[in-house]
Formats: C-alpha cells, sequence, structure tokens
C-alpha cells in the first residue's frame, strides 16, 4: 500500500492481475451512505392500517407493538394506527377484554385487524358488592368470618358475642350485662369524633340477604352459611352513607331440589337471679321513719295527721 495526497489501495485479483482504487472523500460519503442504508433495506417505509370490534366499530387505544421490541403506537379516535416496522417482522395487538393478536408484516403496507373479545376475561370482572369474588382478586379491605370455627358448637347467645376477636379491625363490647342485651359493634375504631353513641348512628350497617336489620341479635346462628365484613369506604359507592362505618353481610343457608329434609334442634334459656336481695319497708313504716326522722332534724312531722290516717286506712 502506498499513500500520497490521496488514500490509494493496491491489491491482486484472483486472476493474479493488479487493481487499484482511489478513496476519495466523495466515494468516501457514498460508501459511508451504503452502510447506512443496507441495514435498514429491510424495513418497510410505513405500515398502517385499522383495528375494529366484531361488530365493525373502531377501536380507540388499541397498544400495537412490533414484536420483541418497544416500538409501537396506539390506534386513535377511529381506530388508525401508523408507524415504521421491518418487513419480516410480527405486529402484536392487544387490548383490555380482547383476545391480543399476532401477525406478521410479510412486506405488506396496510394490516386491518379485527378484535375478538375475551369472554374468559370479562367472566373475570365481578362486583364484591352484588356478586361474589375469588378472595386473591379482592382489592377493597373485605374479611371473611370462618361460620365453622366461631359459630358450630358454641354455646353462644348472640352472632355478635361470635363475632368477638373473629377478624382484625372489628371491636365487639358488650355495654350491659343484662339478658337479652346486644353487643356494640365498631369497625375500625371505638372512639373518634365521627362516633355517636348517643342515637348508635356509628354501627355499621347490617344487611342479611341483602335485607337491612337494626341487631345482630335477631339472626339465628344456625341460619349463617357466610359472614363478610365490608371494611373501607369503598362500600359507600355500593350501599351510600349508612355504609360509612362498615358493612356486615350475612348470608343465610339454603336448602337444594337434591338434598334430602334434615331437621334438627338447638336451644338456650337463660335465668335472670338478682345478686343481693333487697329488704324494703311497707307504707307505714315508710311514714313512721320519716316522721321521725324530721321530727330529729326540725322538730315536727314530715307527714300530718290527715294523710297518716290514710296511709293506716289503705294499707
Amino acid at each position: 500500500m502506498q499513500t500520497n495526497k490521496t488514500n490509494q489501495w493496491r491489491g491482486t485479483s484472483s486472476c493474479a492481475s493488479p487493481f487499484a482504487f482511489t478513496l476519495t472523500p466523495r466515494r468516501g460519503a457514498i460508501l459511508l451512505l451504503l452502510a447506512l442504508w443496507l441495514p435498514l433495506s429491510a424495513w418497510a417505509d410505513v405500515v398502517s392500517g385499522i383495528v375494529k370490534d366484531a361488530a365493525g366499530e373502531p377501536l380507540i387505544g388499541v397498544s400495537v407493538v412490533l414484536q420483541g421490541t418497544t416500538e409501537g403506537t396506539i390506534t386513535d379516535i377511529d381506530g388508525n394506527y401508523s408507524f415504521n416496522a421491518p418487513k419480516d417482522g410480527t405486529l402484536l395487538f392487544s387490548y383490555m377484554g380482547y383476545q391480543s393478536q399476532s401477525v406478521g408484516i410479510a412486506s405488506r403496507s396496510v394490516i386491518n385487524i379485527t378484535m375478538l373479545e375475551d369472554t374468559k376475561f370479562l367472566d373475570e370482572v365481578v362486583v364484591v358488592g352484588y356478586d361474589t369474588q375469588r378472595k386473591a382478586n379482592l382489592t377493597g379491605a373485605v374479611a371473611s368470618v370462618s361460620v365453622s370455627d366461631q359459630l358450630d358448637g358454641r354455646p353462644l347467645t348472640n352472632v355478635g358475642t361470635a363475632l368477638q376477636g373473629a377478624t382484625p379491625g372489628l371491636t365487639v363490647t358488650t355495654p350491659s350485662g343484662r339478658l337479652g342485651s346486644s353487643p356494640k359493634l365498631r369497625i375500625r375504631g371505638a372512639v373518634g369524633t365521627l362516633l355517636n353513641e348517643d342515637n348508635d348512628a356509628s354501627n355499621p350497617l347490617i344487611l342479611v340477604d341483602g335485607v337491612e336489620i337494626s341487631d345482630l341479635s335477631m339472626v339465628n346462628q344456625d341460619d349463617i352459611a357466610d359472614i363478610s365484613i365490608l371494611k373501607d369506604a369503598a362500600s359507600s359507592s355500593i350501599y351510600g352513607t349508612r355504609a360509612a362505618f362498615g358493612v356486615i353481610l350475612i348470608t343465610t343457608k339454603t336448602g337444594f331440589v337434591s338434598q334430602k329434609p334434615v331437621v334438627s334442634l338447638s336451644a338456650n334459656y337463660s335465668i335472670n337471679v338478682p345478686t343481693v336481695h333487697a329488704n324494703y319497708m311497707n307504707s307505714m313504716e315508710y311514714t313512721q321513719w320519716m316522721n321521725d326522722a324530721n321530727t330529729t332534724s326540725n322538730g315536727s312531722n314530715y307527714f300530718d295527721d290527715i294523710t297518716m290516717e290514710h296511709v293506716r286506712n289503705y294499707y
């Protein structure tokens, strides 16, 4: 190789005939453009099309991505898309609620797609307030109480007592020891400025098969099949402001056509016995004691002679 004012390469061909190539600035620029053009020669100018649903309506916001890369776009308000992609590439179309599709470009410039609904995906989208949902898919604060562990085989006077300690965030207290008194239920907090203890306005909403009740003691514990407790404010979007302090959902047992009749009996009784028996005075003893006390302190009887005569006559 020899070098002068221009770069000159000399070599020998396979026929041993010498050849010479002189690299000038112009030829160097052409070679550079060729080097950049060759990798891009496999790319299509533009791949475009329209994405519709099964009814022929355009879909807005469908993701169109070149498979294996992050290059892509989304459809506009009319379902149209357009971007550069290689002629031998594959486009991936995806949209929530629809089946994803992979389509090879195969040197085409226009690719129209019809998206099909994903029925399996739609079946999984349910609302907790009006239907059931898998626990793994829950996004709100919902607690489920095990009826077999908390109610079955336990001597309970009411359902409220059975919920004591059953789930975090639920506080159950007994304000009175009277027979038939109902426990006080509080979800996520027993005290606070928003609690109104005078008229029980802070009690949670209690629903039995969709019907509101005011007291859990009205429910027979043997009739309960499931208990769910909604703790967060999301329940207010379904049940309104009455659910501001939480919701207790109770589902009762139901029979089946193929099930044989089963009869069971459970009973309990309570006895109310005072701790101390007080011995009270009769009317005559009471008037005499009052007269003696008032005479000692004030020098005169508390009851006059006419009142005392009436007490003697009617006692």
